[in-house]
């Protein structure tokens, strides 16, 4: 960075250096690990990596969602699109945190993320149906 700050929204929390770091770290790993050169073994988060990770994205989700209480359009207004992204970005985070939760993978959890994000990028991609496919999520069986 060019050291100039980053805007934030009045009294949004901004991640701190050491938890942008430890963050590499993470998307170093499981970029190791998706590209398969990493060591015999790791083929999961170690649960550190899996805490920090989920510890960020609760202060990125924290920073996201206090952006767009902040937000002032309204359904009609020419920003309501640039809410409507913030919006996207915290279901997001909700995505991630979900997959990431250690345990099982709640199918409930997950229907919920995607249905979300479906409905509200519907409007960002028109003609792809999102809507209908996420309708589909609580229609069609497990």
């Amino acid at each position: 960075m060019n050291g100039a700050s980053t805007p934030t929204a009045p009294n949004t929390p901004m991640l701190d250096t050491a938890s942008t770091a430890d963050v590499t770290t993470i998307i170093t790993t499981i970029d190791t690990m998706a590209t398969g050169t990493a060591t015999k073994g790791a083929t999961t988060l170690a649960t550190t990596q899996r805490q920090q990770l989920l510890a960020w994205s609760k202060q990125a989700h924290d920073a996201v969602e206090a952006a767009y209480l902040a937000h002032p359009a309204a359904h009609g207004d020419t920003d309501w699109h640039h809410k409507q992204r913030l919006l996207l970005a915290d279901m997001a985070l909700h995505l991630l945190q979900t997959a990431l939760y250690d345990g099982e993978l709640s199918s409930e959890h997950l229907r919920r993320n995607l249905y979300a994000i479906l409905t509200i990028a519907e409007p960002m991609l028109p003609g792809h149906q999102l809507k209908t496919t996420a309708d589909g999520l609580y229609t069609s069986a497990d």
